[in-house]
């Protein structure tokens, strides 16, 4: 499940959009982590504290004396990550860890696990995973038994790189790295064995690589913005060792596309792509749908930079609004063919 990492967007005027605006008790720019099933959320609460919500019942989670911002992510709506930045007038480089933290909502006691980015978990809980800038260092802890704990080199000499990560559920972690020429490659790393090998290099430093994974499968999609840009959806199954042998799904000759969301459902891959609108490049959220083999654009905002999926649905925080895809029924609002002319 993907977090709610809110820099909400206000650029000039309100966007007029056929998608549903999503309405909570709390204040939606304080929004960490909601959960419409059964009305409770994380929320920022003042400069410094991170609260609670559920059945108009609150209470503090954590607190810092001076302005810091905060997020969530979970698997099962009961055991969290937590992340405490400190405020960027505090910390002015955009490459600094934050402090992370363990949190079982029953027991109410946030355990700090270490500094770093990006903390997730995988494979529905098994492991957790999250990278220092400060380190160069790659974290991935067993939940279950943290004395198995693995610590993964990034060798990418850039200050602000960090690493897209997922863990198969045949324990390999597969994760993305740069060469001295900020290359992007692609990783993987075996827990039994403790080896590295790398599975697919770039050629080109304007080629970036997103990723997600299912139970049998990992995607990934590769992109670039430059004046050759395209983007492509790949399918690489976890059994297989050999990129040559990864399924071709989707290509397009317009980029780039990023933030590839799988688990939302069996039908469909999401990312967010460049398209060519009439004034210009835009970028939406679309899907890739696996029995038609067509991609589907579902938002019109025209300048789309995150999605996050909670409970089965994707939202996208847009310019101090959250937009929701589907309607009351479960249908998308906007759910039109992708169609592209060949460049």
């Amino acid at each position: 499940m993907a977090y709610i990492n809110i820099i909400l967007f206000s650029i000039f005027s309100f966007a007029k959009t056929d998608l549903l605006e999503l309405t909570a008790k709390q204040n939606i720019q304080t929004l960490r982590l909601f959960y419409k099933k059964n009305d409770s959320n994380f929320y920022q609460r003042g400069k410094g504290s991170l609260a609670f919500s559920s059945n108009y019942k609150a209470f503090q989670v954590l607190n810092d004396d001076i302005s810091s911002q905060y997020g969530v992510t979970t698997f099962d709506n009961s055991t969290f990550l937590l992340w405490k930045k400190f405020d960027i007038n505090r910390v002015l480089s955009p490459a600094k860890d934050a402090e992370i933290f363990l949190y079982n909502i029953k027991e109410k006691k946030p355990e700090r696990i270490g500094n770093g980015v990006s903390p997730q978990f995988h494979n529905d809980g098994k492991y957790f995973s999250y990278y220092s800038y400060t380190k160069k260092v790659l974290t991935v802890t067993k939940l279950d038994n943290r004395s198995r704990s693995y610590s993964i080199k990034i060798n990418s000499k850039s200050p602000y790189f960090s690493p897209e990560v997922k863990i198969s559920s045949k324990g390999r972690v597969y994760f993305t790295d740069q060469n001295d020429k900020m290359n992007m490659g692609l990783l993987s790393f075996d827990m039994e064995s403790r080896k590295r090998e790398l599975i697919y290099k770039l050629n080109e430093p304007t080629v970036n690589l997103s990723l997600c994974s299912t139970e049998d499968n990992l995607y990934i999609l590769e992109s670039s913005a430059t004046q050759k840009s395209f983007t492509n959806l790949y399918r690489f199954s976890h059994l297989e060792r050999d990129i040559s042998k990864r399924d071709f799904l989707f290509q397009s000759s317009v980029g780039p596309a990023h933030s590839l969301i799988c688990n939302v459902d069996k039908e469909r891959i999401y990312m967010i792509k460049g398209i060519h609108g009439v004034s210009g490049n835009i970028s939406e959220l679309i899907s890739y749908k696996f029995s038609d083999k067509k991609a589907y654009i579902h938002s019109d905002l025209k300048f789309v930079t995150n999605a996050m999926p909670i409970e089965n649905e994707i939202y996208i925080p847009f310019r101090k609004k959250i937009y929701t895809l589907k309607d009351k029924e479960g249908k998308f609002v906007i759910n039109k063919e992708l169609v592209e002319k060949d460049e």
